[in-house]
């Protein structure tokens, strides 16, 4: 039997290591390194444990105490030699292994390279900077599944974290008025959300948060207004506007605008646009101060129609993902602005005249930045015309150029 050379052994310990599982019995620290480095990173951990001990746990500092009546000038020169003989004795015991840290029952968890940037990111930064992050480098089309995964992971920012992840809006139906209203986490308290129209909870809550009688006045002008605003501009869909109280004095609110585009045949594509406009008024004698933070998330799905002999039916578009083409995402845009007031109802012109002008903004730029290269993209990877088009096309042109320098030239 051959003999195993360091590097085989090595790699054997570690598929043993491996083969218990990813838990790891005991306490301890885990600490990862780049393979043939081991020594130095153990060293180099021991230098940073023993640094923190002494700053925590500092040794008490014994004072060098002499003979009783004796000084330095009455030690005379065999007084000194057995000192010096002494110290060099005590230099050349062992020294006692101390533990200066307790250990502690916490159990050791292996982990990949990803999770371990992920932890390290989230107790070094802030950590609702790095969720927000790593949302960002999510797929769009997930993130209700996304942001339940990181609620689990890090319970204790969830409420936190909830509030500033925007998520595709829902539909519900409000029992009292049978209208729908859309649900956000602006009028959700708990499990129950408030409807716009009745400015009731469902499922009923009894201690839920509403606006005073005067912002509840407020809120039901500004949901007809974007009511009449949807008609117009989205031709069907569902609006809801939210208000509430602010500590300062002033007020926010949330204007929700969804329209879902339904496939009206096998033949058609399908989408849904969702808008969350978030602002904050602070009133100043008589002009207002405006905050405005807009989010709209896109989702467009469109498939491939199959050809004969690929299908049942001839001209029906496949159902397969891999076939399909998403074109998912969000953008958020900010804005302030300083507008006069008259009474309340100025806030609903000031606000609808902001969000107004930030949607046309924000549609021109998805259609003319975004579909737009994305057009150029793929116009440029793949050809509609077929390549025997193209070389006539490529002919032609130049049996008309050589045409038009022989007239130059007669």
């Amino acid at each position: 039997m051959s003999q195993l050379t360091k590097r085989e052994k090595t790699k054997n310990r570690y598929r043993a290591l491996a083969r218990k599982g990813d838990r790891l019995e005991g306490p301890g620290i885990w600490c990862t390194c780049p393979m043939g480095k081991e020594k130095q990173v153990i060293g180099e951990l021991h230098d940073v444990l023993e640094s923190l001990a002494e700053e925590l746990w500092p040794k008490a500092v014994q004072p060098i105490k002499n003979d009783a009546g004796s000084s330095d000038e009455d030690i005379d020169d065999e007084d000194f030699e057995k000192a010096l003989a002494n110290e060099l004795s005590a230099m050349k015991k062992p020294k006692t292994n101390e533990r200066r840290l307790n250990l502690t029952n916490t159990d050791c968890y292996r982990f990949d390279r990803k999770f371990c940037n992920m932890a390290y990111q989230a107790e070094g930064a802030d950590t609702i900077d790095s969720m927000l992050d790593l949302m960002r480098r999510l797929p769009p089309t997930r993130i209700e599944e996304n942001v339940f995964a990181l609620t689990q992971l890090v319970p204790d920012a969830a409420d936190e974290f909830l509030g500033s992840v925007d998520q595709p809006l829902k539909t519900k139906m409000d029992k009292a008025t049978g209208r729908e209203y859309l649900t956000c986490d602006y009028n959700r308290d708990g499990d129950s959300y408030r409807s716009p129209w009745s400015n009731e909870y469902d499922p009923p809550l009894e201690d839920g948060t509403v606006p005073s009688t005067k912002l509840r006045k407020l809120e039901i002008q500004a949901n007809d207004a974007f009511d009449s605003y949807r008609e117009m501009y989205y031709e069907g869909g569902v609006s809801s506007v939210f208000l509430w109280d602010l500590d300062d004095g002033g007020f926010a609110g949330v204007v929700l605008l969804k329209k879902n585009l339904k496939p009206q045949s096998a033949a058609a594509a399908s989408g849904s646009w969702d808008s969350i406009h978030v602002f904050e008024t602070a009133e100043r004698g008589r002009h207002a101060h405006y905050k405005l933070t807009s989010t709209v998330m896109l989702q467009m799905v469109a498939g491939k129609s199959t050809g004969e002999g690929e299908s049942k039916k001839a001209g029906e578009w496949s159902k397969t993902a891999e076939d399909n083409v998403d074109l998912s995402g969000s953008m958020t845009r900010q804005a302030e602005a300083d507008a006069p007031i008259s009474d309340q109802s100025s806030h609903i012109v000031n606000v609808g005249r902001m969000i107004e002008d930030m949607e046309i903004k924000m549609r021109n730029l998805l259609q003319e930045v975004y579909f737009g290269k994305t057009r150029d993209i793929v116009f440029e990877l793949r050809s509609v015309d077929s390549l025997e088009k193209q070389r006539r096309q490529r002919d032609l042109q130049k049996e008309l150029v050589g045409m038009m320098s022989r007239n130059k030239s007669s």
